[in-house]
């Protein structure tokens, strides 16, 4: 059987408390500070900068002001250093302050809240709190998406940062939603992560279940919904993972969890199809006229290999010069798909990075491989988000997709530091990880068979 999280879930000391308030307030701001853009005058350029300020601050203090902050590798610094000084340069040489600040933004936010919290004396108290935050945000999302879904693109509730109506629409002028996200991407990679996170609070003795089950029915409904194929592939790729988990296990009572879990979701598809039959065929037109329109794989594998063939210079033409902000002003042109433009405005440096992003998404994709038996459930779950947004997807396209990125990493990296503290290599079998799942081999099949 899946055994239950261990992580701290009761009273913390006193010196935990700021950092795990600060992490919460980090995914709240993730969560809700489109819609605050969306729907509050005055505060579109506020907050669209607040999450990252507030993250960097943070993270200044703690290692100016505490003396139990645990070190980084240099890799870490020298990366941010190079990033800083390469945005600095481009001001320098004439690129618009807006456009440098926006251009490193983009590539340091992803890995703010990943060093803020691998810094801090602790890094498993931030697990269970961050799993909670996260369900909230998707349960908040569910009615939100419903009333975007049935209502017209001018209304209200589709309001869209600096516009009164919703730019994207599908057939039959149902919107594609983007919940309290400021564009329907933040949406879409919502799903994927609160699935995850609710997978994974599912088997915890310290979240309960009505958080938890509500959250899993949530995403759900909010997928089949959303007009977003992303969205679905993504939420499949974290199910079928699951699956793999409970099947792996080959217990009797996971086995049953499997097959409750597939007979569930059938049935909540049938469900949606029955009470939201316009929506659903919006989508499913959506879908075919896509299919009809464009070259799917050859658009995936563009996104993962096009960095191959873009022109490549020693340093670039700066960090922010081909984003949509250069754009916005007239300085630069756009390019969508993250590599590409990393190779364009990091030069060489952005080559790298596209290199080492593959690799981490291979090794995201045999961490799942390995199984729980030399896992765990949060591993598993948390490189099922990673692994596709690594190989094909977006991080620093937009602050949604650099914070989804970052939380998603922050907890992937809570759990292999939590493994690798509570699992020395000498004992490797039979203990219960921290995060969701036996660590379990030949030796330790036993115990399963006891527990299920």
């Amino acid at each position: 059987m899946i055994s239950p999280p261990t992580f701290p879930g009761g009273s913390e000391p006193r010196r935990h408390v700021m950092p795990i308030l600060v992490v919460v307030v980090y995914v709240l701001l993730w969560g809700f500070e489109g819609a605050a853009r969306k729907w509050v005058p005055g505060l579109e350029s506020i907050l669209y900068v607040a999450r990252d300020a507030f993250i960097a601050v943070a993270l200044i203090v703690t290692l100016l002001g505490s003396s139990r902050t645990r070190r980084q590798p240099a890799v870490v610094w020298a990366f941010i250093g190079i990033v800083i000084l390469m945005s600095s340069l481009s001001i320098i040489m004439g690129s618009p302050v807006a456009v440098g600040i926006i251009g490193a933004r983009s590539y340091l936010a992803p890995v703010l809240l990943v060093v803020f919290v691998l810094s801090c004396e602790r890094s498993d108290i931030f697990f269970l709190p961050t799993l909670r935050t996260i369900c909230v945000i998707a349960l908040v999302n569910v009615p939100v998406t419903v009333v975007q879904v049935l209502s017209s693109p001018a209304a209200v509730i589709n309001k869209q940062v600096g516009d009164g109506t919703a730019y994207f629409v599908n057939p039959g002028d149902i919107v594609r939603a983007s919940g309290t996200f400021s564009s329907p991407l933040g949406h879409t990679q919502l799903q994927p992560l609160a699935l995850a996170a609710a997978i994974v609070a599912l088997h915890s003795r310290s979240v309960s279940r009505w958080l938890s089950v509500p959250t899993l029915f949530g995403v759900a409904l909010m997928t089949l919904l959303s007009g977003s194929r992303g969205a679905v592939i993504s939420d499949l790729v974290v199910v079928v993972v699951y699956l793999l988990a409970l099947v792996t296990m080959a217990t009797f009572r996971s086995l049953l969890t499997a097959f409750t879990a597939i007979g569930t979701l059938v049935l909540l598809v049938v469900v949606t199809v029955t009470v939201f039959p316009a929506v659903i065929q919006s989508f499913l037109t959506r879908i075919d006229q896509a299919s009809r329109a464009e070259d799917v794989s050859g658009r995936v594998l563009g996104n993962t290999f096009d960095f191959l063939t873009t022109p490549l210079s020693m340093l670039g033409s700066g960090a922010g010069s081909a984003s949509t902000a250069a754009q916005n002003l007239g300085v630069g042109v756009a390019v969508e798909n993250d590599m590409p433009r990393w190779v364009t405005e990091l030069g060489v440096l952005g080559f790298a990075l596209c290199v080492l992003r593959l690799a981490a998404g291979v090794y995201f994709v045999a961490a799942i491989l390995r199984g729980p038996r030399r896992g765990s459930l949060a591993i598993m779950m948390f490189s099922a988000v990673l692994a596709p947004v690594a190989l094909t997807g977006v991080i620093t396209l937009t602050p949604s997709s650099q914070g989804a990125f970052a939380i998603a990493l922050s907890l992937y990296m809570i759990a292999i530091r939590d493994r690798a503290d509570h699992s020395p290599p000498s004992a490797q079998f039979g203990s219960v990880d921290a995060t969701g799942m036996s660590l379990v081999g030949a030796t330790a099949s036993r115990d399963l068979r006891n527990d299920g």
